[in-house]
């Protein structure tokens, strides 16, 4: 069973810094790391199979005694189709129906991009994969949008376009969700 479940977003990339919208990139850096450290001890760690999110963990494991790390590709961030690696604000010009005070609007569909519906299955799936396989205490290395998407699962809170919104976590930050 699942005692704790803690998350960390990866560092920040380039892409971060100048305003481009990563999504499920999987070889973009991140631009600098430091060491990070978790007073409970954490069994298991599930990562994201993206660079940024390896190179994320990779300035956990020393300071941490951890079992397990899983790469997956089911942490990835949401797929943005067209709108990957482009900057934020062409897309908000070239899509204005998508973007609601300069955020991506949860429920809308990027063009070739992953529906809501199938970003939150993909985020239930593992997350139900995870309460049968798992005992202890788990960190979970992903991105915002995934991070989200998790928090409002496991907390079993209704998702609205004011709660997303407001949900937010911070670059190379553990924190405790559960």
């Amino acid at each position: 069973m699942i005692r704790h479940v803690f998350f960390l977003r990866h560092f920040q990339t380039e892409n971060n810094l100048h305003n481009r919208l990563n999504g499920r990139s999987l070889s973009i850096p991140i631009s600098e790391g430091k060491p990070l450290n978790c007073s409970t001890p954490i069994d298991a760690i599930l990562c994201s199979s993206a660079l940024r999110c390896r190179q994320t963990i990779d300035y956990f494991l020393p300071q941490n005694n951890t079992a397990q790390v899983i790469y997956t590709e089911e942490l990835l961030e949401r797929n943005l189709g067209r709108m990957e690696g482009q900057l934020r604000d062409k897309m908000i010009q070239q899509y204005p129906n998508l973007f609601k005070n300069a955020k991506f609007i949860l429920y809308s569909t990027p063009p070739d991009g992953e529906t809501y519906d199938e970003f939150q299955h993909r985020a239930l799936k593992f997350w139900q994969k995870c309460n049968l396989t798992f005992d202890g205490n788990i960190l979970v290395c992903s991105h915002n949008q995934m991070l989200k998407m998790l928090y409002f699962i496991i907390k079993a809170e209704a998702i609205n376009a004011d709660s997303w919104g407001k949900k937010t976590f911070p670059y190379g930050k553990i924190v405790k969700i559960k």
